[in-house]
């Protein structure tokens, strides 16, 4: 192996350790890490997160990884391996509950849509029309508060005794959900962005493709592809102040580039090609 190449490993376990032979998947490696069982309601079971998120997790870390390594090889010459499990990157992204938990022993149990630190305003609550998702904490509860004229349940009259504290919650709780259960989304959103308390109503992603903040900041792309005719597509989320977005090639077909790539890249002559056509080592037609 050359000395200044950065190499790159996924694995689902690590390269290292008793278990570098398993198998990693987005699911059971969510399970291992503890997020599935911090996530869902008290009373129901743990419940993955909606999209693959130790996948995406593991991906950026690898990412980031190797820029660190290119970073180190430019100053020192050397090259490193860069060996990123899909288990780790979940363990690592759990918020201060690890720490809590190394701490005080407590493992944190399911809280739904409610913040573990026992916050009554900071949840997704249901409207006339859906659900909106309030993120009001200290400063902006007590605006909340004053909003819906319930300046005696502010945050600096909450009770001590752990009874009280719990019954505190449960009113501040019902008196946010009646509210909200009263009106539209569109309503709401706009009387809490009027008292300045963070907010957003809960959009499904038919209503995400039109949200003007996104289409302002370009992160949706089109391009032409064959029969489907024009794709909308996802931007990249980083944006670089010189290097602009763009679709520049788009996904190519199965084994679409085939020979391009024996012949110009890896050098195989026209007889080796045909062998791999008529062995089945090749996906896709061979060109004329």
């Amino acid at each position: 192996m050359r000395p200044d190449i950065v190499w790159a490993s996924l694995t689902g376990y690590g390269r290292t350790g008793p278990e570098r032979e398993r198998d990693g998947w987005d699911l059971v490696a969510q399970a291992r890490g503890g997020l599935l069982d911090m996530t869902g309601f008290p009373d129901g079971p743990p419940v993955k997160t909606g999209n693959s998120a130790a996948d995406y997790l593991a991906g950026m870390h690898l990412a980031v990884g190797v820029l660190a390594a290119l970073r180190d090889r430019a100053t020192s010459g050397a090259a490193q391996s860069v060996d990123v499990s899909l288990l780790e990157p979940v363990l690592a992204c759990l918020d201060g509950f690890p720490l809590y938990s190394s701490i005080a022993g407590i493992t944190p149990s399911r809280s739904g849509n409610f913040h573990p630190a026992a916050i009554p305003a900071y949840s997704v609550f249901p409207t006339a029309d859906g659900h909106i998702a309030i993120g009001a904490a200290g400063a902006s509860f007590t605006r909340l508060m004053t909003l819906l004229q319930r300046t005696d349940l502010d945050v600096g009259l909450m009770p001590s005794d752990e009874a009280a504290r719990r019954a505190w919650f449960d009113e501040v709780v019902e008196v946010i959900t009646s509210w909200t259960a009263g009106h539209p989304r569109a309503e709401l959103h706009e009387l809490l962005d009027g008292h300045d308390v963070p907010n957003e109503p809960v959009r499904t992603l038919a209503e995400v493709w039109s949200d003007p903040q996104l289409e302002a900041r370009g992160m949706f792309l089109e391009y032409e592809y064959g029969d489907l005719g024009t794709i909308r597509t996802i931007g990249s989320p980083i944006h670089l102040s010189s290097s602009p977005r763009e679709v520049r090639h788009v996904p190519p077909a199965a084994g679409e580039h085939n020979e391009e790539i024996l012949r110009d890249v890896l050098g195989y002559g026209d007889a080796e090609v045909v062998v791999l056509h008529e062995n089945g080592a090749l996906w896709g037609a061979l060109d004329d």
